[in-house]
């Protein structure tokens, strides 16, 4: 709930800066940041202690579930880092979703024995599957080419590309 947390903080505050213009004047341009920073951060975690805990989701039989583990993390901070540029932005938001897609399976199971991350109590089903969910719906939204008005050349979306 922390990522979602920072995510709508960030979120509200960039649109707040862009109500006077500026790169974040629409809701889409302020979703971009947050929502790349929380899969970079995200995916960091995979190479912290608590990427063993992240090992016990993955199904018994599957070989090398730490090094599946360190991939996702790698996916997640390489396109992370993809989404803040207008180029790889829709590249990156179809990797990641079809990532969480993968996942969410894994997810569902793993709340479903109690398995836990860093913490005592594991998150329900029934919070994860929706929230992964409203992840998937973020990252189709700011994936997709902006629809532009006639005569605009650009979504004025912060970039480095």
């Amino acid at each position: 709930m922390i990522p979602l947390l920072g995510v709508v903080l960030g979120v509200v505050l960039l649109r707040a800066l862009g109500a006077n213009g500026g790169p974040w004047t629409s809701w889409r341009a302020a979703v971009v940041l947050p929502l790349g920073l929380m899969f970079v951060l995200t995916g960091m975690a995979h190479f912290t202690p608590m990427g063993e805990d992240l090992a016990r989701f993955v199904p018994r039989g599957v070989p090398q579930p730490r090094l599946l583990v360190d991939i996702a993390g790698a996916i997640q901070i390489l396109a992370g880092l993809a989404l803040l540029t207008r180029r790889w932005r829709g590249v990156a938001a179809g990797c990641l979703g079809l990532l969480l897609a993968i996942k969410l399976p894994l997810n569902w199971l793993g709340a479903s024995q109690g398995l836990t991350v860093r913490g005592p109590l594991p998150t329900s089903p029934m919070l994860r599957v929706p929230l992964v969910i409203l992840w998937i719906a973020a990252l189709v939204w700011i994936g997709r080419a902006p629809q532009r008005p006639a005569g605009t050349s650009s979504d004025r979306t912060p970039s480095r590309s």
